[in-house]
């Protein structure tokens, strides 16, 4: 019969309480939306080595009976205390209980040791562990932080795993209660506490329920359909209000898409089944939840030419080299534009060549893909890591006029990305403790990464301007049967005089965290040297961003992660965000990188 314990907690120790729940209720995620993320997400990475086909993944919520529910309290009746201990209202759990129930399938279960501790097996890590999580990018999950969501979401802050692993048949079951430290009379007590069987192993740790008619009770208690298929069933008791099956098919439309339409996961989610075939039927019903006009016919593109041979891959490593022009053969890039400008989807494999702290480098790649728009499309950015989408990431592709996707299959760049993501999955941090402890050059790579969407997009959609006599013949014909009818004879336009077009001397573009400055065809009636002023900022809406910018931004004098390389030339830093830029002939360039891609850059530059 299982039984609930918290270890006992010295009065020495440092006490740390469990902070981490604003990272999975904010602006960009809120809890019911990270719940399904991590769920799902540590279902797909953890799909089964042996087994085909689309990993699937249930959810289901149960209303307990009045029978149910004394069965239930009856169980946590060594908990109440701890509970009590830490403040928690225990008054809303008389309540009506829900319970929602997570299965996936298709997958390996909890690897690893149960017995004894091995230090990176997945049973370990999922129960064991907060804020370490498995080293593999691609299979066996992660179970970082994010698995904080699942107590998160109960009103008890308490979750069961059930689980069968790879290669076995046999069910084992434990549970876990993430309160605060606290006391109960003279005792001190550590926040977390185990639901378990009895100790055992060589260090005397906490083992799981095994037996099979307990097992079988508790599946029927709380609604767990898993029987002999290998995978984990996270039962949730206590369940909050706020997640109901509705929001969590709004969170599956609105970040699994991608994988959905390609037909790698299916999602039943009561009655309700989230499939490749359901998805433009559920789009409709769920329209407000999706992405604003997501280009549905694109991402499914995507999605079935990922796994293809791409239309061209490139030979050197862009995190050496960069994408520019000279990346491609000079008939292969008008293939490529020809393709882009008629509207096709084009596919570019980019290699990159990634170095572990032991030196080892690991080859690898990411593939591209890129459309112009449809009739009354708006542009979209799909940015994946396998069957995660990084929403911030996206707007590092901001202001293009394309349809565009970045995403990652492979092995070591999903291991690499992954390590770097942030606890909510949301985007790539430059200084990610993990990654930093099992990669080189994270920071270089990450910005690398970032860069190749813009820097493709400027290689392969750059074409002549035309100019359209016919452009605004409608509007003006309409403005001129307009005075026509009011009696007005028609202004002759005069002649306008024909001036030489200006030549630009400085010329800016978006490279990937920043911006790049280099020579236009004007400096060629420079005299040198010369220097440039160079102001830089964020965007604000009301006022005028460069008298409004804060050191609080970015501090050129203390530039932190920002960084600058200049050609031909030497910086020199004026303010907190203005610098001069000494130039010696007409051949110069200076990278700035480092800023935020969550928000919009504005930079002027003039010569002094």
């Amino acid at each position: 019969m299982g039984i609930w314990e918290f270890n006992r907690a010295d009065a020495s120790d440092v006490r740390q309480e469990i902070t981490q729940a604003d990272q999975f209720n904010n602006d960009d995620v809120e809890l019911p939306e990270a719940l399904v993320r991590e769920a799902v997400q540590n279902s797909t990475d953890a799909r089964a080595i042996n087994t085909a086909g689309p990993v699937k993944v249930r959810f289901a919520i149960k209303k307990l009976s009045n029978e149910e529910s004394v069965r239930l309290r009856n169980q946590l009746a060594d908990v109440t205390p701890h509970m009590e201990a830490s403040e928690l209202d225990t008054n809303s759990l008389a309540n009506e209980i829900r319970v929602l129930a997570i299965e996936d399938f298709n997958t390996q279960g909890l690897t690893g040791e149960i017995s004894e501790l091995d230090g990176n097996g997945h049973f370990e890590l999922f129960w064991r562990a907060m804020g370490q999580s498995a080293k593999s990018g691609k299979h066996g999950g992660r179970w970082g932080l994010g698995k904080l969501t699942y107590a998160l979401s109960s009103k008890a802050r308490i979750f069961y795993g059930l689980t069968v692993r790879e290669g076995e048949n046999q069910a084992v079951l434990m549970g876990q209660a993430v309160l605060r430290n606290h006391k109960i009379g003279d005792f001190r007590y550590k926040p977390h506490g185990f639901w378990f069987k009895e100790r055992g192993g060589s260090e005397d740790i906490q083992l799981p329920v095994d037996d099979a008619d307990e097992i079988a009770d508790f599946c029927s208690l709380m609604g767990v359909q898993r029987e002999a298929q290998t995978g984990l069933s996270v039962i949730i008791p206590f369940l909050r209000d706020i997640i109901t099956e509705e929001c969590i098919v709004s969170a599956l439309m609105s970040n699994y898409f991608f994988p959905i339409l390609s037909g790698r996961l299916e999602v039943e989610v009561g009655d309700t089944e989230v499939t490749a075939a359901t998805f433009m039927k559920l789009a409709e019903q769920y329209r407000e939840h999706l992405p604003s006009a997501l280009p549905v016919r694109f991402v499914k593109a995507v999605s079935e030419k990922v796994d293809q041979a791409p239309d061209f891959e490139i030979a050197m490593p862009v995190n050496l080299t960069g994408v520019s022009e000279e990346t491609f053969d000079g008939d292969v890039l008008e293939e490529l534009r020809k393709k882009y400008r008629e509207g096709g989807n084009v596919h570019i494999r980019v290699p990159l060549v990634l170095t572990r702290q032991d030196g080892s480098e690991e080859q690898t790649y990411i593939d591209t893909f890129m459309e112009t728009l449809g009739e009354k499309e708006t542009p979209y950015t799909l940015i994946a890591r396998n069957s995660i989408l990084l929403k911030s990431e996206q707007k590092v592709f901001s202001g293009r006029q394309a349809h565009a996707a970045l995403v990652a299959t492979d092995d070591p760049l999903t291991e690499f990305l992954g390590d770097a993501e942030n606890p909510a999955h949301t985007q790539w941090t430059l200084n990610a403790e993990k990654a930093q402890q099992n990669w080189l050059g994270v920071r270089e790579n990450i910005l690398a990464v970032r860069s190749i969407l813009p820097d493709m997009h400027s290689v392969i959609a750059e074409q002549e301007e035309e100019k359209d006599e016919n452009l605004l013949l409608d509007f003006f014909s309409i403005v001129e049967q307009a005075q026509k009818a009011a009696g007005r004879k028609p202004k002759t336009p005069k002649p306008k005089p024909e001036l030489e077009p200006v030549k630009k001397a400085i010329l800016i573009r978006k490279s990937g965290a920043g911006f790049e400055l280099k020579n236009g065809p004007g400096t060629q009636d420079w005299t040198f040297p010369c220097k440039i002023r160079i102001r830089v900022a964020y965007d604000l809406i009301g006022s005028n961003p460069f008298k409004s910018h804060s050191k609080f931004d970015f501090d050129l004098k203390n530039p932190g992660t920002i960084s600058w390389v200049s050609d031909n030339g030497s910086i020199t830093v004026l303010d907190k965000n203005i610098v001069t830029f000494e130039v010696e002939d007409t051949n110069f360039s200076v990278l700035f990188d480092g800023f935020d891609v969550n928000r919009d850059l504005i930079v002027d530059a003039r010569a002094v």
